[in-house]
C-alpha cells in the first residue's frame, strides 16, 4: 500500500508529519520532498507518484485549495479514480476553506473536530477497517422477544 500526500508547501509540518505516521504504520508514503531531486521534472514526477499509489490524500487548508500545483495533483487524482474504482481519494480537512467542487462529494476527514482522532480515522479509511460489529445471524448475540399488546379505548 502506498499513499500520496497532495498539500501546499506552506503545510509541509503537517504533511511530513502524516507522512512519518503513516510510515510506522506500514503505509509507504510519497512525499514531494521525499521524491523529488534537483534537476528532475515536477510534472513528470508527481504524475509518475499518482500512477504508482493506491491512496491519493489531499490535506485542504487555504493554502492548497488556492495552490495551482494542488489543482493539478488533484486533477490526475481524478482522472485515475475514473480508471481504477479502487483507487482511492481521502480529503483531510485541516484548516477551514472553500473546498474544490471536485472533493464535495468525498466523505473528509475532519481534523479541527476535537471529538476525533484524525489519524485513527485515517487509517480505518485507507485500510477500509470497519467499527461496525461483527453479526451472525446463526448466533445472534441479543434475543429479543415481542410481546403483543393490546390497547382498549
Amino acid at each position: 500500500m502506498k499513499a500520496f500526500l497532495s498539500h501546499n508547501s506552506k503545510d509541509k509540518y503537517f504533511a511530513s508529519e502524516i507522512s512519518f505516521k503513516l510510515i510506522e504504520q506500514g503505509i509507504d508514503v510519497w512525499l514531494d520532498k521525499w521524491e523529488i531531486f534537483a534537476g528532475e521534472s515536477l510534472t513528470d514526477k508527481i504524475s509518475k507518484g499518482i500512477k504508482e499509489v493506491n491512496v491519493f490524500i489531499i490535506i485542504m487548508t487555504p493554502n492548497s485549495m488556492n495552490s495551482n500545483w494542488v489543482k493539478e495533483e488533484l486533477r490526475m487524482a481524478l482522472n485515475k479514480r475514473v480508471q481504477s474504482p479502487d483507487f482511492k481519494i481521502i480529503p483531510i480537512l485541516y484548516e477551514p476553506c472553500a473546498v474544490h467542487e471536485f472533493l464535495k462529494d468525498y466523505v473528509y476527514i475532519d481534523w479541527m473536530d476535537k471529538n476525533i482522532d484524525g489519524f485513527s480515522e485515517l487509517i480505518k479509511s485507507i485500510k477500509k477497517i470497519s467499527l461496525k460489529p461483527h453479526f451472525d445471524p446463526e448466533y445472534p448475540s441479543v434475543q429479543i422477544q415481542f410481546e403483543r399488546v393490546d390497547y382498549l379505548i
